[in-house]
């Protein structure tokens, strides 16, 4: 597979700003089509890690991902009360798929993981999808990893670090100036700063 997505400013249906010069914008569509085929030509990304084949958003997953051969795994950050950076997509426990120390499945609302310690936080299993859920029928090639914890971010950087493999992370934080370094320090600790890239949401679940 094949991705190349080019974002033309002012094509239909796109937020209309200052309009530029169409010469501007061919040579803007250029720029970045040579660069796409030179370096990022065949970029397949593991949305949250593998989760049509392994709970999303695990160590399991992210290896599933690495073992089928995807260039780049994709995931979501979490922060906990004590200032862990933790994977998760959801800023609170999801009741699809987290369940509680004694076995059951958690309630709505769930926990907030920014309320939660990151020693509190591994007490929960996130190995098997809730199959009472209508998000369970969704994944039904997913193969359960009972055990399987929130992973940290450095937790996936170790497991990326001695491959090529590049990371696409999208925060579920405000990005405060801590935030941003406690996530450069992760990435620099594991010589992986330059093959991860990170997309700010303007929602803070932290407020």
């Amino acid at each position: 597979m094949t991705r190349l997505a080019l974002a033309f400013p002012n094509a239909p249906g796109a937020a209309q700003g200052p309009r530029r010069p169409a010469t501007l914008q061919l040579l803007w569509a250029l720029g970045a089509l040579a660069f796409a085929t030179t370096t990022l030509a065949f970029d397949l990304q593991g949305h949250r890690g593998a989760r049509g084949l392994a709970p999303e958003n695990t160590l399991a997953a992210f290896r599933t991902a690495q073992a089928i051969g995807v260039t780049t795994l994709e995931t979501d950050l979490a922060v906990t009360s004590d200032g862990v950076l933790v994977i998760s997509h959801d800023p609170h426990l999801n009741p699809d798929l987290v369940r509680a120390p004694d076995g059951a499945y958690v309630q709505v609302p769930g926990v907030a993981i920014h309320s939660l310690t990151r020693k509190a936080l591994r007490q929960y299993d996130i190995g098997r999808l809730n199959p009472a859920s209508s998000y369970a029928k969704g994944f039904p090639e997913q193969k359960a990893a009972d055990g399987e914890r929130f992973p940290t971010l450095v937790d996936v950087f170790a497991l990326g670090a001695p491959t090529r493999v590049r990371f696409n992370l999208e925060t579920k934080i405000t990005p405060t100036s801590v935030v941003n370094t406690m996530f450069t320090n992760a990435a620099m600790n594991r010589s992986v700063s330059e093959r991860t890239f990170c997309s700010l949401p303007s929602v803070s679940p932290l407020r």
